[in-house]
């Protein structure tokens, strides 16, 4: 299994400064500091979705935030990634 060389991969939130930090390593979604401009273009995303036939759900699956699901995260976070090993490891053949 490949996974992501990201640490906030899998947190429900996520946003990032990527003028200062292109290659995503700084979730600034839990700052306060942060807490505006994410409520702003979580409304934004909202109505866009509201667009579609099929609506998204505006919140993530309670699963996401649970006890249950951080302990998965964690270990996915420790698994050998693709920069680990290279692109071209004969594992991905």
């Amino acid at each position: 299994m490949v996974t992501l060389n990201h640490a906030h991969y899998y947190d429900a939130d996520q946003l990032y400064d990527t003028a200062q930090d292109a290659w995503e390593q700084t979730n600034l979604a839990g700052l306060p500091s942060s807490a505006e401009i994410l409520a702003d273009m979580k409304a934004r995303l909202s109505r866009y979705l509201a667009t579609f036939n099929h609506p998204f759900p505006d919140e993530p699956d309670p699963f996401f935030l649970s006890d249950g699901y951080a302990p998965l995260v964690e270990n996915a976070r420790h698994r050998l990634t693709v920069a680990d090993i290279g692109y071209f490891h004969e594992r991905y053949w």
